[in-house]
C-alpha cells in the first residue's frame, strides 16, 4: 500500500507555486487588477467584498460576495477587477490529488449524499464549473478563514481549514450530480452535458448585463439552437432567459438607485436598457413606484447615502 503524499499549505505564495501547494491567497485591492490566461489548479474563488470577473475560454462568470466559483484543474481564465468596487479576493489553490483524497474518505465513510451520488473516486476531481451560492456550511467555512487571516495562521490551522473547503467542494459537486440526474426528458448520456452548457449561458448572463442580450447570444454561448436553449433553459431554470435579464436588470437598477449618485438616465443606460421610457414602465411594474421615487423613499427609509458613483 502506497503511502498518502505529503501535502504542503501556504499563505499567499508565489504564482509559480501554486500547482504544488494548497494555498490560501488573500488580497485587498484598491487599484484595477487583471490576471491574463492562467493555467489553474483546482480552485474555489471568493470574493468577500465586490465583484471580480473570472472569463473562461466558454463562458465568464460574475463573482461577488454572496456566491463562489470552482474552477477545474487545467482550466484557463482571465480575471478583471475594478478598482472603483473596492474588491477583497479570498482563493484557494488544491494540490493534485488532495480533494481527490478528501472524496474517497467520504464516500468510504458512507456519507449518503455521495453514496447516491455515485461519486468515482478513482477519476481526477472535476465539478461543473459554475457559481455556488455562498451559503450554509460553506459560508460558514469561508467566513471563518477570512477571520482567521487577520493573524499569522500555522501550519495545522491551513491543513484543517483546507479539509473544510475540500468537504464543501466535494458536497457541492454531489449535489449537482443529483440535479443532473433529475433532469427530465433527457437521455442519462446527455444530461451532464446540457447541465454544463445551460450553466455556462446563465453565468455568462449575469456577468454580462450591461450588454446586448439576445437567445441567440446566449445560445452560442451554450452551444446550442436557440430552439433548444430557449427550451431547456426554461425548464431547467424556471424562468425564460429574457425574463432573467429583465429581472436582474431591474434589480441592479434598485440597487444602484438607492447606493449610488448616477441619474436615472445613467443607470438606464449601465444596466443594459436602451429605452428610458421602457426601462421606468418596466420598473414601475415591477417596484410599484417610478425609479426617482423608488430612490427618495428607500432613502429615507434605509437612511442611505450614495456610495460610489
Amino acid at each position: 500500500m502506497s503511502a498518502e503524499p505529503a501535502y504542503r499549505y501556504a499563505v499567499n505564495p508565489p504564482w509559480g507555486d501554486l500547482p504544488c501547494v494548497n494555498a490560501i491567497v488573500g488580497t485587498r485591492l484598491a487599484l484595477d487588477y487583471h490576471v491574463s490566461s492562467y493555467e489553474t489548479s483546482l480552485t474555489l474563488k471568493s470574493i468577500p467584498r465586490g465583484v471580480a470577473t473570472y472569463a473562461t475560454p466558454r463562458t465568464r462568470h460574475r463573482v461577488d460576495a454572496r456566491s463562489v466559483l470552482v474552477l477545474n484543474e487545467g482550466q484557463r481564465y482571465s480575471l478583471d477587477i475594478d478598482a472603483a468596487d473596492r474588491a477583497a479576493t479570498l482563493c484557494l489553490f488544491f494540490e493534485p490529488g488532495f480533494v481527490e483524497g478528501v472524496a474517497r474518505a467520504m464516500r468510504a465513510g458512507g456519507d449518503g449524499v455521495l453514496e447516491a451520488g455515485g461519486y468515482e473516486a478513482r477519476r481526477a476531481f472535476g465539478v461543473c464549473e459554475r457559481l455556488h451560492a455562498k451559503e450554509g456550511a460553506l459560508a460558514h467555512v469561508l467566513a471563518r478563514l477570512e477571520a482567521g487571516m487577520a493573524a499569522v495562521p500555522g501550519e495545522a490551522w491551513l491543513e484543517a481549514r483546507a479539509f473544510d473547503v475540500a468537504r464543501a467542494m466535494v458536497l457541492l459537486d454531489a449535489r449537482d450530480r443529483d440535479r443532473i440526474r433529475a433532469m427530465p426528458g433527457l437521455r442519462p448520456s446527455t444530461r451532464e452535458e446540457v447541465y454544463r452548457r445551460l450553466h455556462w449561458a446563465r453565468d455568462y448572463l449575469d456577468a454580462s448585463l450591461a450588454e446586448p442580450l439576445t437567445v441567440a447570444r446566449l445560445a452560442r454561448v451554450a452551444c446550442m439552437s436557440p430552439y433548444h436553449f430557449h427550451h431547456l433553459f426554461r425548464r431547467a431554470f424556471g424562468e425564460t432567459p429574457m425574463q432573467r435579464v429583465q429581472r436582474l436588470r431591474l434589480a441592479m437598477a434598485a440597487e444602484l438607485l438607492v447606493h449610488s449618485d448616477r441619474s436615472v438616465t445613467r443607470i438606464c443606460g449601465d444596466v443594459g436598457f436602451e429605452s428610458l421610457g421602457s426601462f421606468g414602465a418596466l420598473f414601475r411594474r415591477r417596484f410599484g413606484a417610478s425609479p426617482g421615487a423608488f430612490r427618495r423613499k428607500r432613502r429615507i427609509e434605509e437612511g442611505a447615502a450614495p456610495s460610489r458613483g
